[in-house]
Parts: structure tokens; sequence; C-alpha cells
């Protein structure tokens, strides 16, 4: 089972990586298509200035459309290589926007606030969880130190807690 916990924990890092520079990517994207408005050319042009693993994913993806994928058909092939929510939803959003002709520049950064926003509350959510945890382990040593501290200060304080029957019942409940 090592394997496959190891390759899942693995997995869960990549996508974190891909997620947050998902981002700067769209606002990158954004940038782009307010001097190009052709969505494959800015995809293009993006993708070399995003960090790995994002990079490679959207180079791939615009190798694709060289070759003559059709945009949409590319993007839902992308979506169904990474399985991630965050970046199926920005792939998802770059095609309603493209296909309804909206002002696509400013629906990207607009989508970048927010996964900003998404980030810093996972980050939240993630300090918290830390600290839950770090609290349920010192909850869970805690009696084993309280015994034998008190075994150290006094040696015939459990012997006698153990001989009586209240005693044995007390340090069961406990």
């Amino acid at each position: 089972l090592a394997p496959f916990f190891l390759l899942d924990r693995r997995i869960g890092k990549w996508r974190q990586r891909l997620s947050e520079g998902l981002a700067s990517w769209l606002s990158v994207l954004s940038n782009t298509l307010e001097s190009s408005p052709n969505v494959g050319e800015g995809l293009g042009r993006s993708a070399a200035l995003v960090p790995s693993p994002l990079r490679e994913e959207l180079m791939l993806l615009r190798q694709e459309c060289r070759y003559g994928l059709p945009l949409e058909q590319a993007i839902q092939r992308s979506v169904r290589r990474l399985q991630s929510p965050l970046y199926t939803s920005t792939m998802t959003t770059l095609m309603i926007g493209q296909q309804s002709g909206g002002d696509l520049s400013r629906l990207l950064k607009r989508s970048a606030g927010t996964l900003r926003e998404m980030e810093r509350l996972e980050g939240l959510v993630r300090a918290r969880t830390a600290a839950g945890k770090s609290q349920t382990f010192v909850l869970a040593v805690m009696p084993f130190a309280v015994v034998a501290a008190m075994q150290k200060l006094d040696s015939n304080f459990l012997p006698g807690l153990f001989a009586h029957p209240a005693g044995r019942s007390a340090a069961l409940i406990a």
C-alpha cells in the first residue's frame, strides 16, 4: 500500500502546485488577450510565463491546437487529463467567455482575483487544520505524560490505584 499512498500524495502536491499557478496565469492571459484577441495565440504566449507544472500542460494544449485539434476539444482533453476541479472551472470559464463573445480579458481578471481569494482561504484552512492536528496530538499524549510524572513523583501511587477495584474502574474510564 505504501506506493499507492506515496503516489497519491505526490499527485496531490502536483495538483496543488498546478492550482497555485492558475491565478497568475489568468492574469497573464488576460493581459495577453488585451493586445491580441485570439485565445489560441494567447494560450501560447502566456504558457511560457507561468511556473511548472501548469506550463507543461499549457504547452501540450498549444501543441494539440497546432496539430489541428479545435481549441474546445484540446481544452476538454486537458481537463480530463488533469482531473483538477480548479483547473476544470478555470478552463470552463475560458471556454464560456470565448463562446459568449463578451469581454474575455475582464472576465479572466475577475476569475484571477477569485482564485487568489480561494488560495488565501485554503491557506487559512490548512493552517487551522494543522493547529487542530497538533492539539489532538497533545491531548492524546498528555494522559501518558501525567501518569509518567505521577509515577516519578510517588512510585506507590499507581500500584495503589490498580490494587483497588474502584481505582481500576476509574483508570478504565479515564
